[in-house]
């Protein structure tokens, strides 16, 4: 029985050698698809990536390079970084006026809908853009958009006849997809300072609700305005916006109130734009110490202590 058993699991030499071909030949069969599936991911890895010609290796990615002197590099870099960039040139470019497109052209121009909705709040606020220029000072408005619109940008004159034909820079022909009609010029009338309201505040270029308020609350905060230049101080309003509305701003005698610097409590000094706390606390302890001040110029010494002008308090402080 062992002898038949043993004849029957013995092989020879030739059986033996086909027998380990056989196994091979099925181990490569059955490790072949997961061969390949490893070969389809990195391929599929490899997609990621678009070949780059540079002089040295960057950080960013894989460098390839040749064994010869002078062989060609490449740098492989992830298509996702550039995603970012890509999406910048979205949009069709044409001439357009920046004080008149509707907020469908300027999506159309590949504009960002925040970046929209900026430049419509700035115009309904009475901005105006009186040339290119003045676009790059939007907010959110990156340099490499404002780069790219600018070409294309053109200002209707005030003083038009209707129709404005523009040239297109991109396609070398004249289009008027995007009309524009030149509104009537209003006649912007002169106010005084100390007297207007927000109203008429408001009728300034660049001036708007906020800015108005802020102005009048200044002035009476000051007791009247003494310089036309004073309306420049306020906070929020820009030297720009300044220097376009002070042609139209008047000023007339005004009754200066001033505060008796003898009898004022140390609230009312204080409350005082111009007054520092520290200058309204010398001034108390100056009355402590010496008693009433004779004139204005016995003040000099304490405002020499502080950050506030002499000049400018002297138009609003009495010792009567």
């Amino acid at each position: 029985m062992k002898k038949a058993t043993k004849d029957y699991l013995f092989f020879s030499k030739k059986e033996r050698i086909a027998l380990i071909l056989f196994l091979a030949i099925a181990s490569v069969v059955v490790l072949l698809p997961f061969w390949n599936q490893h070969k389809e991911v990195n391929r599929d890895a490899d997609e990621y990536f678009m070949p780059v010609k540079t002089k040295k290796t960057e950080k960013e990615g894989v460098a390839y390079s040749g064994k010869s002197e002078g062989a060609t590099h490449f740098t492989y870099k992830r298509r996702y970084i550039n995603q970012r960039d890509e999406a910048k040139t979205v949009g069709r470019l044409f001439s357009f006026d920046p004080n008149t497109l509707d907020e469908a052209g300027l999506k159309e121009l590949g504009l960002r809908e925040r970046t929209v909705h900026t430049i419509i709040n700035y115009r309904s606020k009475g901005g105006k853009f009186r040339s290119a220029d003045d676009l790059q000072k939007i907010y959110n408005l990156r340099p490499d958009e404002f780069a790219r619109l600018k070409p294309f940008i053109v200002i209707t004159p005030k003083e038009g006849k209707g129709d404005n034909y523009f040239k297109d820079e991109n396609r070398n022909n004249y289009s008027n997809q995007y009309t524009s009609y030149a509104k009537p010029k209003l006649e912007q009338k002169s106010i005084n300072v100390n007297t207007a309201d927000t109203t008429a505040f408001k009728s300034l270029y660049g001036i708007g609700s906020k800015l108005a308020a802020r102005i009048v609350n200044f002035r009476n905060k000051l007791g009247g305005f003494y310089s036309i230049d004073q309306v420049g101080e306020t906070y929020g309003v820009p030297d720009s916006t300044f220097k376009n509305i002070k042609a139209y701003l008047v000023l007339a005698e005004a009754d200066i109130q001033k505060i008796n610097i003898n009898t004022a409590s140390y609230d009312q000094l204080n409350n005082h734009p111009y007054i520092s706390s520290k200058l309204a606390f010398l001034i108390m302890k100056y009355r402590k110490d010496n008693g009433d001040f004779k004139t204005i110029e016995d003040l000099k010494p304490l405002v020499e202590q502080t950050n506030d002008v002499f000049e400018k308090l002297s138009h609003y402080l009495g010792c009567d």
